[in-house]
């Protein structure tokens, strides 16, 4: 269970009913629902899931149950950080009748964020508020602090630095590296900051959002750790914390049924195009490339100069799109007698590619790679043969 609900362990099933029962007591209508409990439940632990063991669903022996599965599962949206926060920004959370800050603990298979990531982060939550919705973000790093008393410190400026009857949303995040490892220190100052909160009860903004953010090697298992951790926690597995436009790509859901040319041609706004999924196959296409013994090594250079100016340049954009449009051909003729239309999903859960690449999205993402690659270095063979691509320029 620990493989496909991250965190699982054996009083999981019952900390999540106890959870959810204690949320709906205050529904006079919904409270006492069997049913309602038990679908709620169901979602709560599909929070947990990695999106590999969705995607394995349609593999096993339930996979009568993958359709409905994976569009619950996806519906949750957990693609990113930034779409987690926006959901975070839209719903509230009471317990026990008063209002408190949002408690989040997230485990993530992705690095950490680091500041250039949070800039990019403050940047996509900005453009889905309006400019009259000011937002804070906090990085802060568990391994940062020295002692507890630090740690306690800190937190209790950053909670009363804010007046309570402001409308300012803000983030604090606590990441931590290797969850396995520090397990013990990420409980402590979990618990260290419900205190903080009891304490302060009265003066806290409801606008604060703290989340544990806790990395997780996918390469590793330990049963001591957990995964949920029950109210005032909303606990949730995002896999890849980044977008997954990072890697070139849309999200999970828009692709899981396409074939490998049906994703490079993918119609995604904006940041995805397929002149730069070729460019991160130019340097291995280059390198690999066989040439004759009259050439000099200072050829791969020119050739890499060159083609990274065929596919960025607007002035070659004819060009780059012919050259693009041979490799979706050759992408089609080689799917019809290699590849099925569940490519991406076989693709991102290969064997022995998580060490490398520890989220699904960047699996997929150097799975097109090294389809990509070999093609693009036999058109290349042929293209500058003779060094015909300086006729170009």
């Amino acid at each position: 269970e620990n493989v496909c609900f991250v965190g699982f362990q054996q009083d999981t099933l019952s900390s999540v009913v106890y959870s959810t029962k204690s949320k709906l007591r205050y529904d006079s209508i919904n409270g006492e629902n069997e049913d309602v409990i038990l679908e709620q439940c169901k979602l709560d632990l599909l929070k947990l899931a990695s999106p590999d063991a969705i995607l394995r669903l349609s593999k096993s022996k339930f996979d009568s149950e993958f359709e409905i599965v994976s569009k619950t599962y996806f519906g949750l949206k957990l693609f990113s950080l930034a779409d987690y926060l926006q959901q975070l920004s839209r719903n509230a959370v009471t317990v026990e009748n008063y209002s408190i800050p949002k408690l989040s603990f997230v485990t993530t298979h992705s690095p950490l964020l680091t500041e250039v990531d949070i800039s990019q982060l403050v940047e996509n939550l900005e453009a889905c508020f309006s400019p009259e919705d000011h937002l804070g973000i906090t990085n802060l790093y568990l391994s940062q602090f020295q002692t507890e008393k630090e740690f306690l410190s800190s937190i209790n400026d950053l909670l009363t630095s804010v007046p309570p009857d402001t409308e300012e949303r803000n983030f604090v995040l606590i990441q931590c590296e290797d969850g396995y490892s520090n397990h013990d220190l990420i409980s402590c100052a979990k618990f260290k900051m419900l205190e903080i909160l009891s304490e302060l009860k009265s003066n806290l903004n409801p606008n604060f959002h703290i989340l544990f953010i806790v990395r997780l090697l996918s390469t590793r298992q330990d049963s001591s750790f957990s995964g949920y951790c029950g109210l005032p926690w909303d606990s949730v597995h995002i896999d890849e914390l980044r977008p997954s436009h990072h890697n070139l790509l849309p999200n999970l859901d828009l692709i899981q049924n396409l074939t490998i040319a049906e994703i490079f041609n993918y119609k995604f706004p904006v940041v995805h195009s397929r002149q730069k999924i070729l460019l991160i196959s130019v340097q291995a296409a280059v390198s690999r490339l066989v040439d004759p013994t009259n050439l000099t090594n200072n050829r791969k250079a020119k050739r890499v100069e060159l083609l990274t100016l065929i596919l960025t340049n607007p002035a070659h954009s004819d060009i780059s799109e012919i050259l693009c449009d041979k490799i979706s051909y050759l992408l089609q003729q080689i799917t019809l007698a290699e590849y099925s239309k569940d490519w991406s999903l076989l693709s991102s859960l290969r064997d022995g590619s998580q060490a490398t690449y520890p989220t699904v999205i960047k699996s997929l993402s150097h799975s097109i790679d090294a389809v990509i690659e070999p093609i693009l270095r036999g058109i290349l063979g042929v293209l500058d043969t003779y060094q015909n691509l300086n006729i170009l320029f």
